[in-house]
């Protein structure tokens, strides 16, 4: 089973902070999400106003350039071989 990290991604968290604020109660998120209540309270201080910060975007941006150049010499790797 998928742990509540792996599950969602930044902007997933970050919308489900945004339904919260505009009025879906943090329970029925639970529910809805198959999310427990401490991750949710977690992601409401992480993400105030249900935004992903510049600096999180840029993290992430950073992130996935590593795993597409690893994934680009992987294939050149198996190309060559």
């Amino acid at each position: 089973m998928q742990s509540t990290e792996e599950k969602f991604n930044e902007s997933d968290k970050a919308g489900i902070v945004r339904k919260i604020n505009e009025g879906l109660s943090v329970i029925k998120a639970c529910e809805l999400y198959t999310v427990d209540q401490k991750s949710i309270q977690s992601w409401l201080i992480q993400f105030p106003g249900g935004q992903v910060s510049f600096a999180e975007r840029i993290r992430l941006l950073e992130l996935q350039v590593a795993q597409l150049t690893n994934t680009v010499l992987e294939l050149k790797k198996s190309k060559a071989t």
